[in-house]
Order: C-alpha cells, then structure tokens, then sequence
C-alpha cells in the first residue's frame, strides 16, 4: 500500500499477490445450490508496499457466530453501492458451496450469486450514518512462537487520547465532533495458542480463528459489548496487509456488528494507517486518482495516508494522517444537509468553506450531478492547511467524480494525468475552470477570501473539457 521499500522476498510477495487473484478471479469448484442466512460483513486489505493491489474479502456470520467467507460473482461483485448497503445487516444469500478449504478457516466457503436484505434485519440494523460515542478496545496478540512485544501497553492506550496525536482527537476534528471515541481502552500483550504459520495460511489470513482466540483471551478483562470497534494489534506480520473493515461476533452472550482493524505492526507503528484502517472500520471505501491505482489520492487518508509525512511527523506515532474527502464525509453523515450545495442546472454562485475546521457556517461541499443518474456527481471542497490537513502539499479547491456503483467511488479530478495528485493538474486556483464539455458543467474559482472560495457553477459559454482560464468579465458577473 505504502511507499515504503517492501521487507518480503520476491517469492512470498507473488504469492500473495498469486493468492489474492485467485480470490478474486478462479472460480471455485462447486457442489447444489444452497441457502444462507447471516450477517454480511466486507474487510479491506491494504499492502505494506504500495506495488501490491489492495484486497477485498466478504463475509457471512450466522446468529451462533459461525463465520462462512463468501466468493461473490464477478456480476454481483459489481454492484458495489448494493454491497455496501449490506454491511452489517441480516441478509440472505443464494449460494454453491465451494468443495475447496476456505482461505478463511475449515469451512468450506460459499459462491454467491445473490444477496437479499431479511425482512426481520431491522433488529440488527447498524444505525444510518456514524455518529456519538464510538469507542474502540485494542487487543494485543502474539503468536506463540514469537515472543516480542513491538510496544507497550502505554503506548496502545494513550493511542486514543483526546489530545493531539490522540485518535478521540483526529475524528472529532474529522466529524466536526459528531463521532468521538471516548472511553476507548487497550489490553495485553496476551499469548494465542497457535503459532503464525497457523493462523496465515497459503498467504491468507484465516479471520475467524485468530479474531476469536485473540479475543477468547481478552474475554475475562473485556466486556465487549461496551466498545462500537476493536482493534486488533498483533506482535508479527500478518499476510502482507494491514485490514479494516466489520464483523459480527457473539461474545459476552451478546452478538452484534463491530467495526474492527486487524492490524501487524506496521499498522500502529504510524497512526495514519490506524486511522485508515479505523475508517473502512466506520464504512469508509477508498478514493483514488484515475490512474487505475489506489493508493495515490494525497488530499484523502483512505487513498494515500502517507503522503507528505514530513509535514506530520510526531516522535512517538510517527506519521499522521490528513482528513478524509468530503464525500466519505457525506457518506457517513458528518456532513449535515444544509452544509451541502447541490447544483440544480441555473448558473449560480455560491461561497464554500474549508472543510476542515470552518470558520463559518456556509456551505463545505457542492455537488454538481453529472447526467440523470443519482450516483453520479462531481464533488468540490477547499482544503486548506488547518489542523491534520497541515500535511496537504498545498492549499486549494479539489474536485472529485464521484460514481457510487464504483468499487472506489471518488476519483480526484487531475487534469495533466502525470500520476502526481498532490501537484498543480489537482489543485484548482483562482481564475481557472474545470470544464466537463460533454455534460455542459463548468466550475470556476472566482476568488479566494481567507478560510472560503467563491465558486461559479454553470456554463456561460461554449469551452472545451479540461481546464481552463476564464475572462474575469465572466466571473465578476456574481448573482
């Protein structure tokens, strides 16, 4: 994922890259067409070394706890703002079982070819949007045969402090203190029973047997369900990936859906990647550039957390994390309706505030549709470097297409397509427009006033696609 030298030899890095396309790609071998009932979760994996294509696995945990990794149809696999809307709930899935070991555990896995919401799912539902009291447990595990202890207990538990590094910090500042995660605590180091090579297998990690005895050891020190997320720390690599993402557990005598992180060391070496982790954790997906590539947004914490680490470097948690885009922010309802502009067609001007730590309370996000479809739109924010934005390369308006059927629905707008998202073709300035010729949409940054941008949305003239410097005539036309 990240642009560190990789530590693996070549022969284990093509096996899990060798691994995760058959995941994704070899059908399995198969027996009838069976039914299945449970509650359907997503993990992200996200590659030490940024060459290594991120990971996507889907689950399904009965009432009993029982958990069943699903193989989604390449035509089911497709519908990602469906699967996102399954996270957590009850859902019913049509399925052949797989004669194959699960890459997850003994149980052989199920190919899925529909998923339908349960009627009944209501009971279960995880609430619209993620706000309140959020609090998060560390759990720190070590292999049996790997005796270190990479960080202490102070360091895992003052990880969640209120004060700047803390992460009760960075997400009140992220949510505009709509989400906080006080109350957040750390235990261990606890010693499972099993060593590493038991636990990653054929360079996948089996989920449901060390989620469940990392947290069998925990179980006499922890009430689980006091805490939204858990956070698993372990004391050794795991299958190359640092993961973020739910599931749902029985334990305490209660089950219900988790946000959790499954994190190697160099996961919490550095918080920003915590911070990414925690965000697939609260429903985040990844944003990107439109180079086919992941992990190369430098304005987004779930694209690319490490960029500009100079900037935002602290002695003990190393490399901090930028904010989120605002459309992840809309996602999870941080945004309220009346900070959010949408386009309707007429030429109109409108003033946006910096999305982090506004000074007003005008709009932070516009929105301008694109066609007829309700899940295609352009975004636009100003960031600026104020609070984590500090360690943004610079200070501007940014413009996301955004299409929500999308694996990685936000695509930063970079015009000159050179692969660098952080340098001038992403950042848009005074006296320029973006020009979208084909679906007559113009956006022109007409001035900059301390903490906000006026911006003029709508085409007064014919202009080719790309970007463009308007006539100040134009622009100084203000409705």
């Amino acid at each position: 994922m990240y642009s560190f030298v990789s530590l693996r030899s070549h022969n284990w890095c093509l096996l899990v890259v060798v691994s995760a396309l058959i995941c994704l790609f070899v059908p399995p071998l198969v027996t009838a067409q069976t039914t299945a009932s449970g509650y359907f979760n997503q993990h992200w994996g996200d590659a030490f070394d940024e060459e290594f294509p991120p990971r996507e696995r889907y689950f399904l945990t009965d009432a009993a706890g029982d958990m069943r990794e699903l193989l989604l149809s390449s035509s089911l696999a497709a519908k990602s703002d469906l699967l996102r809307g399954f996270i957590g709930k009850a859902v019913s899935v049509t399925a052949e079982q797989s004669m194959s070991r699960s890459s997850s555990g003994s149980t052989p896995a199920l190919f899925v070819t529909s998923i339908s919401l349960n009627e009944d799912s209501s009971v279960a539902l995880r609430e619209a949007g993620v706000s309140g009291n959020q609090p998060w447990v560390s759990i720190m595990c070590k292999f049996a045969d790997t005796p270190t202890e990479p960080r202490n207990l102070a360091y895992f538990s003052s990880m969640y402090s209120s004060a700047y590094p803390g992460l009760d910090h960075y997400w009140r500042e992220a949510s505009y203190d709509r989400v906080n995660i006080s109350g957040s605590s750390a235990h261990g180091w606890y010693t499972l029973p099993r060593e590493r090579s038991y636990y990653v297998s054929g360079g996948s990690l089996n989920f449901d047997e060390i989620t469940n005895d990392c947290i069998a050891l925990a179980d006499s020190d922890v009430f689980f369900p006091t805490y939204a997320g858990i956070n698993l720390m372990f004391n050794d690599d795991l299958d190359g990936y640092a993961w973020g993402g739910s599931s749902y557990l029985v334990v305490d005598g209660q089950g219900k859906t988790y946000r959790m992180t499954w994190e190697p060391p160099w996961g919490y070496k550095d918080i920003t990647v915590l911070a990414h982790e925690m965000g697939h954790g609260f429903g985040m997906p990844h944003s990107s550039g439109d180079y086919g590539l992941v992990y190369d947004n430098d304005w987004d914490v779930m694209s690319n957390p490490w960029a500009n680490c100079g900037a935002a470097f602290h002695p003990t948690y190393g490399c901090l994390g930028q904010h989120t885009i605002g459309y992840h922010r809309l996602l999870v309802g941080w945004l309220l309706p009346e900070r959010v502009y949408t386009f309707n067609g007429s030429t109109r001007t409108i003033t946006l505030e910096r999305i982090t730590q506004p000074l007003s309370s005008g709009y932070l996000l516009a929105k301008v549709p694109i066609g007829t479809s309700s899940g295609h739109f352009y975004t636009v924010e100003v960031r600026q470097r104020q609070g984590y934005d500090v360690k943004l390369a610079a200070e501007a308006v940014i413009i996301h297409e955004v299409d929500t059927s999308r694996r990685r629905p936000a695509r930063i707008v970079d015009i000159d397509g050179d692969g660098d998202t952080g340098d001038g073709g992403a950042r848009w300035s005074t006296g320029e427009t973006f020009v979208d010729q084909a679906n007559d949409i113009c956006i022109s940054i007409v001035a900059r006033t301390g903490s906000a941008y006026t911006l003029r949305l709508g085409c007064e003239s014919p202009l080719k696609s790309g970007r463009a410097t308007t006539a100040p005539i134009n622009l100084l036309l203000l409705r």
